[in-house]
């Protein structure tokens, strides 16, 4: 072999070394940002959940005979979580119970907000 096919082999080795390493590069760069979206994507979905159990929680407490927008126990509910209630006497055939409408909002830092909102009859009437 001559000089110059050998310096053409290594030259084409080197094209593919750097070649794979690139396309190598780019994998990792779309796993990475998958991984980076799926967290995010966990972390909202987590505190969402949280916000309707906390909103479910509040809920039960007033049906459970708790004044209509007392606050939550210390500990019950994480700081993030804030929680509004809005009260709308029933029309109709609800006349009678009251329409308890319970919004929690979560505070993230970089995350924007994150609003649920559940509402029930609460039969004020008849509470213990």
């Amino acid at each position: 072999m001559n000089r110059t096919h050998i310096t053409r082999r290594r030259a084409f080795l080197y094209v593919e070394v750097i070649t794979s390493i690139m396309i190598l590069g780019l994998l990792a760069m779309v796993v990475g940002s998958t991984v980076l979206q799926a967290r995010r994507t966990r972390g909202h979905y987590y505190w969402r959940q949280a916000a309707a159990y906390a909103i479910e929680a509040q809920l039960q407490r007033y049906r459970a005979g708790a004044a209509i927008d007392s606050p939550p126990p210390d500990g019950l509910v994480p700081d993030e979580i804030d929680l509004r209630t809005n009260v709308e006497p029933g029309t109709g055939d609800w006349e009678g119970f009251t329409l308890v409408t319970v919004t929690a909002t979560v505070h993230r830092p970089a995350m924007p907000d994150i609003h649920e909102r559940l509402s029930g009859y609460i039969d004020t009437e008849t509470r213990p």
